[in-house]
């Protein structure tokens, strides 16, 4: 279903364009190696507290930005974590965070990243807590920041929601 719907918008956008190129004019795509980013005392960088409370999908790929996103991000615990060290030039960061959410069960969780000759897609998955189950009643903000070899080439988001199974 998905497929369908692309393509009829490719074509609907396209009927007014000049030169359009589609998806197989790309290039292959290849799957990406990436790891969930860790933290200097070993713990990953993924859960559902930060100091970020808006829905954000953010590339970093300099010391700079890096600094000023931990600060923020750091600033949603009782004993922040130090910024970890990232080898920027050889790597780079991507990092989705989740917004605020009224209580636990929630995450989100960066599922695939695929390049192909222009771009980088990465996949991120936001899951919901299912019907019935037990969470608690607190906010959070869910995020997950990970890591993968440095590239220039732009960087698209495709985000799916999941219901969690009922409890």
């Amino acid at each position: 279903m998905k497929r369908v719907v692309s393509v009829a918008f490719v074509l609907l956008f396209c009927l007014g364009a000049s030169e359009c190129r589609f998806e197989d004019d790309l290039g292959e795509e290849r799957i990406l190696d990436f790891e969930t980013l860790n933290n200097v005392d070993g713990s990953r960088a993924q859960g559902d507290t930060s100091g970020i409370g808006s829905a954000q999908l953010v590339v970093i790929r300099d010391e700079d930005s890096f600094a000023e996103l931990w600060e923020r991000h750091a600033a949603g615990f009782t004993n922040p974590p130090a910024r970890p060290d990232v080898e920027f030039g050889e790597r780079m960061l991507i990092a989705a965070f989740a917004g605020t959410r009224p209580t636990t069960g929630y995450s989100i969780t960066v599922e695939e990243i695929r390049e192909n000759d222009e771009f980088i897609n990465v996949d991120v998955e936001t899951r919901t807590p299912g019907n019935g189950c037990d969470v608690a009643e607190r906010e959070t903000q869910p995020f997950h920041i990970v890591v993968l070899d440095d590239s220039d080439a732009p960087v698209n988001f495709n985000q799916s929601t999941v219901k969690g199974s009922a409890c």
